[in-house]
């Protein structure tokens, strides 16, 4: 490669990797300069179906030039390796700039474009680029039919329709929060810009059900420290934590607050855990005693001040399960589905999935609603079909490496 660069004059045919670097570079000039003076924000994403379109027509391009001038020097120079590298370079210097400068997720022009850069010119062109280079690659090897050809157009193409429906999917793909209150039906949903828009899908939420783990005790201070051990506040254990030893002396997963102490409170709604806690030194001396609790709707949170200037505190209980049971109505299907929405379990109807996402967290298993994460991104079937080609083709290359050895 270094004897090309020293003997071959510069864009003389056939082209090699330095040609290919300086149009990377040349690119990545042209897209700042894009961004600087008409900035891709300013421009409304396409979408179905002039972003089908779009593709359908790079696509078709790149075969009509493969077939009217198959011996063509530029096509055979896109489908090569001496392009791919440089493109993929542009396309992961990109990435890495995405990876070292924080993406607020706004900002146009330059610098702004720096911190929004999947809106972008500085991202959108090195992809295209790649994509041309990755579509002429593997419109070159669909023919002959062999075995070889067949595994790298299945990798090739794969990685292709993976990467072009992400990028023309983002102006189809649709994304609200749903806060649904107990035996209400909400038809609106919220996007990520606070805009409220209107669903084809409704959601009546019926029960909202939570399990959580006992609250974890920890000591703050210019440090925290949690207990050394696992334990069950309910048997009144005494804790390691640092240079101390807590005693838990009472604990109520349900507690009310009165003036100087705290009681049980089991059913009644939005109160929460509270500890009665008796602190001791390294030397078995004791320091202070008293209450401890977390925030709730109706309970402020009690900590517990040492002499030392740290303070003991009962952190709110994380949760080990919760879901809601809810009716889901459909406008198109005019259909009424009966489902439990759990984390991890979403439920589909009409191309729509529906997330649990959140609750009232004071309010822990009290919360009297429930918010959902509703998306709908049509073109999420055309990347798993991208990605089970890849499969396949990775799958054909061990066969290929078995049968040689």
């Amino acid at each position: 490669m270094g004897n090309q660069f020293k003997k071959k004059p510069l864009w003389l045919w056939p082209w090699g990797f330095l040609e290919g670097f300086i149009v990377s570079v040349g690119l990545w000039v042209l897209a700042f300069f894009l961004e600087l003076f008409a900035p891709l924000s300013l421009f409304p994403k396409p979408g179905f179906p002039i972003n089908a379109i779009v593709l359908v027509t790079i696509l078709s391009l790149l075969i009509l030039l493969k077939i009217i001038f198959p011996k063509s020097k530029f096509f055979n120079w896109l489908a090569s390796v001496k392009s791919a590298i440089p493109s993929i370079s542009l396309f992961l210097f990109s990435i890495i700039l995405m990876g070292i400068i924080p993406q607020i997720g706004h900002g146009m022009g330059i610098p702004g474009a720096l911190l929004n850069l999947l809106g972008s010119w500085l991202f959108l062109i090195p992809l295209i680029f790649m994509l041309i280079t990755l579509g002429a690659a593997f419109v070159n090897r669909v023919f002959p039919v062999t075995l070889k050809n067949i595994i790298f157009t299945l990798n090739h193409a794969g990685l292709w329709v993976c990467l072009s429906a992400g990028l023309v999917g983002t102006s189809d793909k649709i994304e609200a929060t749903v806060q649904v209150n107990q035996d209400e039906i909400a038809w609106y949903g919220t996007d990520k810009n606070g805009n409220v828009i209107e669903l084809p899908i409704a959601i009546e939420l019926q029960k909202f059900e939570a399990q959580f783990y006992q609250p974890r005790l920890a000591l703050m201070g210019s440090k925290t420290f949690f207990p050394e051990s696992e334990y069950d506040l309910n048997s009144n254990p005494s804790i390691k934590i640092d240079n101390l030893t807590i005693q838990v002396m009472q604990y109520l997963p349900k507690a009310f607050a009165t003036d100087s102490t705290f009681i049980d409170a089991r059913g009644v709604p939005f109160t929460g855990p509270a500890a009665m806690i008796q602190v001791f030194d390294s030397n078995g001396k004791a320091i202070t005693m008293g209450w401890i609790s977390s925030l709730t709707h109706v309970t402020a949170e009690n900590t517990l001040p040492l002499p030392d200037g740290r303070e003991l505190r009962l952190l709110p209980a994380e949760a080990k399960y919760f879901g809601s049971h809810a009716k889901i109505y459909s406008k198109k299907s005019s259909t009424v589905n009966q489902c439990l929405i759990e984390v991890n379990k979403p439920f589909r109807v009409d191309g729509w999935w529906i997330y649990q996402y959140s609750y009232d967290n004071l309010a822990g298993p009290d919360s009297t609603y429930s918010s959902f994460k509703v998306i709908y991104d049509p073109w999420l079937p055309l990347i798993y079909i991208g990605f089970a080609m890849m499969l396949l083709g990775g799958l054909g290359l061990v066969f290929i490496n078995d049968s040689k050895k």
